[in-house]
């Protein structure tokens, strides 16, 4: 206690933080490969990726970050298919 005041200033500390969630190494992989199609097997392997990765996300016991990676991955994966797709009919 503050000897003036009366005031406790031990009060005033700061609560522990947590610390930042890590995030799902499936999740980046998915995004990277989603970024970088390589020929059509990268947007495969981006959606496998990013599928799995919320599925881990979704799971897990301590919280893991990354599902906008993944949801990233999904969404370019399935672009890089689409674009594979229609380059083959015609």
């Amino acid at each position: 206690m503050y000897r003036y005041c009366g005031f406790d200033f031990a009060s005033l500390t700061r609560p522990p933080t947590q610390a930042a969630a890590k995030s799902n190494g499936l999740a980046i992989a998915s995004m990277v490969l989603g970024i970088r199609w390589l020929m059509g097997i990268g947007s495969l392997l981006a959606v496998v990726f990013g599928q799995l990765a919320l599925n881990q996300i979704k799971l897990a016991d301590p919280p893991q970050g990354g599902r906008g990676m993944a949801i990233a991955g999904l969404v370019l994966g399935y672009i890089g298919l689409g674009v594979l797709l229609a380059t083959f009919a015609t």
